[in-house]
């Protein structure tokens, strides 16, 4: 009868639309593969993020940013950062008080996403592209100690953000709070909500995952 009970506030705490049990991909929340020089985090798809697609894109399940985020991980921000640094990858530094005018770019990272049935792993420009219609550079920005004081916990932003573990520097901080970027989804690529993927953080020197 305990055990009946236990699981019934596991359920109400925990909905199933917010922590899908359909397995795909890494076993635990996070592979490192330092031979080819890649990272594969895994998490699910959160389409929330549709109704106002903004900077945030893959956030840790805690974290307070993961509602609005694309992509929610099961990995945290330090298990990212200890993945990175294991394939050799270098963080930069992004002010805290200017994040546009001070940034010391860290090694540039290719993004990719997977999830079953895909024929491949998609660039994260095709499923998500900003007006400024450039590039994304990403890169292992680092922002260790903002990410413990902050506690946000994103991986991933569209933007030079200080408070993310890598970020696109194409794009300054402050870009999106000031009304200058939006971001669109290509909706017809995406599988249903809550779906499992991989994300997967490649140096740029290694060829796209198959």
């Amino acid at each position: 009868m305990k055990s009946i009970l236990f699981m019934v506030v596991i359920i109400c705490f925990f909905p199933l639309t917010f922590f899908p049990v359909k397995a795909f991909g890494v076993s635990e929340g996070i592979e490192i593969y330092e031979i080819e020089k890649k990272v594969v985090v895994s998490g699910f798809l959160n389409t929330r993020y549709l109704r106002k697609p903004s900077a945030t894109v893959v956030v840790y399940r805690e974290g307070f940013s993961a509602k609005r985020s694309l992509f929610i991980s099961h990995a945290d921000p330090f298990e990212l950062i200890e993945g990175l640094l294991q394939i050799d990858a270098i963080p930069g530094v992004v002010s805290v008080d200017s994040p546009e005018e001070d940034i010391r770019e860290g090694s540039r990272l290719n993004v990719f996403i997977r999830w079953e049935g895909t024929p491949r792993a998609y660039a994260l420009s095709e499923i998500v592209e900003s007006n400024f219609r450039n590039e994304f550079d990403i890169r292992f920005l680092g922002n260790i100690e903002n990410v413990e004081k902050v506690k946000s916990g994103d991986l991933l932003c569209l933007d030079s953000c200080n408070v993310g573990i890598t970020g696109n520097v194409s794009i300054g901080g402050d870009a999106y709070d000031r009304g200058e970027v939006t971001f669109n989804v290509n909706r017809k690529i995406l599988p249903p909500n809550g779906t499992e993927v991989e994300i997967i953080f490649q140096l740029v020197s290694e060829e796209v995952p198959e």
